[in-house]
């Protein structure tokens, strides 16, 4: 599979950028495709889409917002988590699978704040 130059410089970008995470093998992790259904040519662009709509959306029961103002969101049937700065910038959105609650409740102890 092939990737334009720019995409995997963004994912180098934001893989790198989060706390602890100073090394290529954080960059490999996660250029690495674990959500089969953005396996095609177009899938950055889907990824990106879904990411948008998935973090912009209407409020949702369960919502975090941790004591750095960052908004945690998950939909529990698909096992999806994004993470979304006081800036409304998206800085995570992968599948976390069926312990996605359990994630969820380690990041409010991790960072405090309160479910909305």
């Amino acid at each position: 599979m092939r990737y334009r130059i720019s995409s995997l410089l963004a994912l180098v970008v934001c893989a790198m950028t989060a706390a602890g995470h100073d090394s290529i093998t954080a960059a490999a992790e996660w250029c690495r495709p674990d959500m089969p259904e953005y396996q095609t040519p177009d899938g950055f662009n889907e990824y990106v889409d879904h990411a948008r709509n998935f973090m912009n959306g209407p409020a949702r029961a369960g919502d975090l917002v941790d004591g750095t103002g960052f908004l945690h969101r998950i939909d529990v049937a698909n096992g999806l988590y994004g993470l979304r700065d006081p800036a409304g910038v998206i800085s995570t959105f992968f599948r976390r699978g069926p312990d996605v609650q359990d994630y969820l409740n380690t990041q409010l102890a991790k960072y405090g704040g309160s479910i909305q």
